[in-house]
């Protein structure tokens, strides 16, 4: 006689059901009701009796970008490029842009508590001296600009050039997270709030272009941001040679990426890419939001 297949049990013995998330690596056991036949995609025991399944979590990574201005190795060589500046927006080497505002550990706890899906974690930092003493080197992989930027753009002190080549960092899982260091997880998280299936998921809105009162005012500007943001919302759509349509971006908030998405943009337009990493961030600069926009053209954001 054939059994009725219940569904499966996770290893506290509890039925797993459509709303639970698998959040790590587990085996899951079969329940059934007599009479008993194995289900699909599992192995059984040599009895008969019992069966087992091992569901496996899609990787995720984290990656961090972290900067201390107080570290004088850093000063130093900041102090020379900066002075090889010529009339350059005032607010792209503010003190402000490079403080250590003490929130890095406060990051990385709330990654640990509330993300327990993350994998590996990547502080990307400029140099070994940036690495804060505290540091828990074994939970923690420590990745210097050198390692996956292009050796012709550095020294950059500017997060966007940065945030052109974070995909590269080497090991890095296909689906990762991008965090600041000041941006804190304060509640229990699901995998599913970053991805679903095989889209990345981002909290976007729609890119105003009217709120900036000018774009002269915005290229000189403390607005400068926003030219930079609708540089990089346009961005994809130059590079496909597609017609503008809604452009969207997003909050101060951690960000979701595919790398071969945004390696699929990047190569498509890697030399203009690399020309415009600079030193210092400038009105003609590229942000992450490029990629985000690129994800939602592929549709691969929700």
């Amino acid at each position: 006689k054939d059994k009725v297949f219940k569904g499966w049990l996770n290893p506290d013995g509890k039925l797993l059901t459509s709303e639970d998330v698998v959040e790590k690596d587990i085996t899951l056991t079969a329940k059934w009701m007599e009479p008993y036949t194995c289900p699909e995609n599992c192995t059984p025991s040599e009895d008969g009796k019992t069966c087992t399944r091992k569901v496996m979590q899609e990787k995720i990574d984290a990656v961090i970008t972290y900067v201390n201005m107080e570290d004088e190795m850093w000063q130093t060589q900041f102090i020379c490029e900066k002075n090889k500046l010529e009339n350059h927006n005032i607010s792209s080497i503010n003190n402000c842009r490079f403080r250590d505002w003490g929130t890095l550990k406060y990051v990385l706890r709330s990654i640990d508590k509330f993300a327990p899906f993350v994998n590996n974690v990547f502080l990307v930092v400029q140099m070994e001296s940036q690495v804060p003493k505290w540091l828990n080197r074994e939970t923690v992989k420590v990745v210097l600009h050198e390692e996956f930027m292009p050796e012709e753009v550095l020294p950059t002190y500017s997060s966007c050039a940065i945030e052109m080549y974070l995909h590269l960092i080497p090991g890095l899982s296909e689906n990762f997270i991008y965090f600041n260091d000041d941006m804190i997880l304060w509640n229990k998280c699901r995998s599913e709030d970053f991805f679903i299936g095989d889209k990345c998921v981002n909290s976007l809105h729609v890119f105003n272009s009217s709120a900036m009162l000018s774009v002269d005012a915005a290229k000189n500007g403390d607005k400068m941001y926003r030219y930079i943001d609708l540089n990089s919302t346009e961005f994809p759509y130059q590079v496909l040679g597609i017609n503008l349509n809604t452009l969207y971006t997003t909050q101060h908030n951690p960000s979701a990426f595919i790398k071969s998405i945004n390696n699929e943009l990047y190569e498509k337009a890697k030399d203009i890419i690399k020309n415009r990493s600079y030193k210092f961030r400038c009105e003609d600069s590229l942000t992450q939001y490029m990629y985000i926009m690129y994800s939602v053209i592929c549709n691969k954001c929700i």
